[in-house]
């Protein structure tokens, strides 16, 4: 698809001269998670007291909701910047993005597009992959569109996607079995590089389809147009 190959083709220009802050964003995220969602994997588990250890899925809980999304969110947010030219680092914008003035905005979507995609992957496996397509550009337009509910961000989304669900797959099976490649070779260290390769991508296809569709209108006043205000 000619919208894929662009958004590939810029996401590689943007990251030209930028690799380095956005594999150091891309490893301190990818330490953060592990940290953080995996505390049963710690060598002395076993040898804490039964308290501790029952009370620990709760925690992760709470670790995943937020701190984990608010970094998914920060660190998504910052590969967009990239692709726009922003000049700070990849990684402190990382956690500037997700933990001063879209912290909450960023646990709002990352939660609500999950339990989405939940509840219609309970119909069937192929209807939830569907509607996370739909609704994989809310991240950005959440972040763009401060004065607009999260709710409205997805749908937003969803109107977005539509018709372009196709493409969107297509990108991310394409970097499903590079990474598998890439992984292989370097025993997972290419990732730190493919990783942001992958999110800038999105970020270029989100910009494209955005001014393809919008045309510079506002993310408020296209609301206005899909609901007939």
């Amino acid at each position: 698809m000619e919208r894929n190959s662009t958004a590939r083709r810029e996401a590689r220009m943007s990251l030209k001269g930028k690799w380095g802050g956005a594999v150091l964003a891309t490893l301190l995220f990818l330490l953060i998670v592990f940290a953080l969602s995996s505390p049963s994997s710690l060598n002395y588990f076993i040898k804490m007291p039964l308290t501790v250890r029952l009370s620990m899925p709760l925690g992760t809980l709470l670790l995943t909701i937020f701190v984990l999304y608010p970094l998914a969110f920060g660190y998504m947010n910052s590969m967009l910047d990239l692709t726009r030219g922003v000049e700070t680092g990849a990684a402190e914008n990382m956690f500037s993005i997700g933990f001063k003035g879209n912290y909450w905005r960023g646990i709002g979507v990352v939660l609500l597009v999950g339990i989405y995609v939940i509840l219609w992957s309970l119909l069937l496996f192929i209807p939830g992959i569907i509607k996370g397509m739909a609704y994989s550009l809310s991240y950005f337009i959440v972040r763009d569109n401060p004065d607009i509910a999260v709710d409205d961000c997805i749908y937003l989304s969803r109107k977005l996607m539509k018709g372009h669900k196709w493409e969107m797959f297509l990108l991310q099976l394409g970097f499903a079995l590079l990474s598998v490649l890439v992984g292989g070779i370097t025993l997972g260290i290419g990732l730190l590089w493919m990783i942001p390769y992958l999110y800038c991508s999105y970020a270029g296809f989100y910009e494209r389809l955005k001014e393809e569709q919008w045309q510079g209108a506002s993310a408020y006043d296209m609301l206005q147009k899909y609901h007939g205000r």
